[in-house]
């Protein structure tokens, strides 16, 4: 959301948990993600939970990391007090040990950053 969404309107962030595989999506209401079904999450004993990624009809997410960061808190960055980060998404990383800042284009990622490397566990972020 880099800049060009101010409102979350018909997209609502969303963490789909798979055992020690979190997929984050910016999803729309209504479409079927497919979890269990597809996914690339992975078990503690480090197998697949499943081999299938896609499926039709099933959407796929828009950022997930292998191997996870473990996820836990998100905002959008909505406030002008930050302007160059103003429609990023801040992911708060429990075992990454840093916040994850994701430049968003629309509802794509373009690129992240780490930030705080090394801070410890994050369970939240906000603004």
């Amino acid at each position: 959301m880099r800049s060009t969404i101010t409102k979350i309107a018909n997209y609502l962030p969303s963490t789909v948990v798979t055992s020690t595989q979190i997929e984050e999506i910016v999803r729309n209401q209504g479409k079927n993600y497919g979890w269990p079904v597809i996914t690339y999450g992975i078990n503690y004993n480090g197998t697949p939970i499943t081999e299938i990624t896609a499926k039709e009809g099933m959407e796929q997410p828009v950022k997930y990391w292998v191997p996870s960061i473990a996820t836990c808190g998100m905002t959008l960055v909505t406030s002008d007090r930050y302007p160059a980060w103003k429609g990023n998404i801040l992911v708060a990383a429990l075992a990454g040990n840093h916040i994850a800042r994701v430049e968003m284009d629309g509802t794509k990622p373009v690129s992240e950053e780490k930030l705080l490397p090394g801070i410890g566990r994050v369970r939240q972020v906000s603004l």
